[in-house]
């Protein structure tokens, strides 16, 4: 959008959450983003009520103009978003191995190198010349005794060759390992990440205690294609770990939205309406020829219409917008073939 005095927002971009606007017509002197009030957008196609005309802010978003009331920041006595009764406080792990599979991860952090397997284990390992000089479990998954590819693939260690099962204690003695997972909303305010929990025990004996080394996962959502599928380690006490799992997939589920629905809820937001008006003053506004307005589509004929297709790109200078049917719409900007700042507009 831009003001019609030329004070620069954001040009002819709509999203369908919520914008966050330099107000610099309205004379509020904001120094960084963290400041700046956040709004709703929503457009009505008939005239502004007479009430609030004074006050309006002209407006342009595509060549067309608009009348934009800006209302008030609601009050610390909003209502909250109620919590629907059938969302689970205690999550099955079948839902996280439908969602991720069973696959390993590799997070390489110079000397040691963290491997990540859901359901099955942490561990901590350094090697030299494809030989694995040193190996830590941080924390043993129920399924770390599988027997499977994964748990039977051979690996070259100081004392020869071996696999991961052998290097896991005594063959007939299971893990501990939850196998199931908590929400764990976090609190109502935007800097309480909301994230899913479960604990691994079990790991390799710690020098310094005495005990088998744990580790908490969490897996938080990420509207973020860079950082879908990436996690993070940190010994947040001597020989007990943190494990944070980032994935764009956990965001669309119940516990989740919910949360993150009511942190939205409880932001300081304030509508601005904006309104199109017939006439000389504003332009005619354009027609909608043979459009059925509550027409029901088959959702089938629009994924034929775009198969074989796989993503549309959209240059708006800065910014480069992105749109694969049926999976994103994201928001992304470029510098030397790195991106430097994305947004999820939308998951299919």
């Amino acid at each position: 959008f831009r003001f019609s005095n030329s004070c620069p927002l954001v040009d002819g971009v709509m999203r369908t959450v919520q914008w966050i606007l330099g107000l610099c017509t309205l004379g509020l002197a904001l120094t960084s983003l963290e400041e700046l009030p956040v709004y709703n957008v929503q457009f009505f196609d008939v005239a502004i009520p007479p009430m609030h005309r004074s006050t309006a802010q002209p407006m342009s978003s595509n060549s067309k103009q608009w009348l934009c009331h800006f209302g008030e920041l609601p009050t610390e006595t909003s209502d909250p978003v109620d919590k629907p009764s059938n969302l689970p406080s205690v999550i099955s792990g079948d839902r996280f191995v439908s969602a991720f599979g069973e696959r390993c991860l590799v997070l390489n952090m110079g000397w040691w190198v963290y491997e990540f397997c859901l359901g099955r284990w942490l561990r901590q390992y350094h090697e030299e010349n494809e030989v694995v000089t040193s190996n830590y479990f941080l924390g043993l998954g129920p399924q770390a005794k599988k027997m499977d590819l994964i748990g039977l693939r051979q690996l070259r260690f100081t004392d020869g060759q071996a696999t991961l099962l052998t290097k896991m204690g005594p063959a007939g003695v299971s893990p501990k390992a939850l196998t199931t997972w908590e929400f764990v909303p976090g609190g109502s305010s935007a800097d309480a990440d909301p994230y899913y929990s479960t604990r691994y025990y079990d790991g390799t004996s710690c020098d310094l205690t005495g005990k088998p080394r744990e580790t908490e996962l969490r897996i938080h959502c990420t509207q973020s294609l860079a950082m879908n599928w990436t996690f993070t380690v940190v010994e947040s006490a001597t020989c007990m770990y943190l494990l944070s799992f980032h994935a764009v997939a956990v965001c669309k589920w119940p516990e989740m939205m919910h949360q993150l629905q009511k942190v939205q809820a409880t932001a300081p937001t304030a509508p601005i309406s904006c309104y199109y008006e017939a006439g000389d003053l504003l332009g005619e506004p354009p027609a909608l020829e043979g459009v059925q307005q509550d027409a029901v589509v088959d959702m089938g004929a629009i994924t034929q219409a775009f198969a074989g297709q796989d993503c549309f790109y959209r240059n708006e200078e800065w910014w480069v917008y992105q749109f694969c049917p049926g999976k994103w719409v994201r928001q992304y900007h470029m510098e030397d073939r790195l991106i430097q700042s994305e947004y999820i507009l939308g998951i299919g």
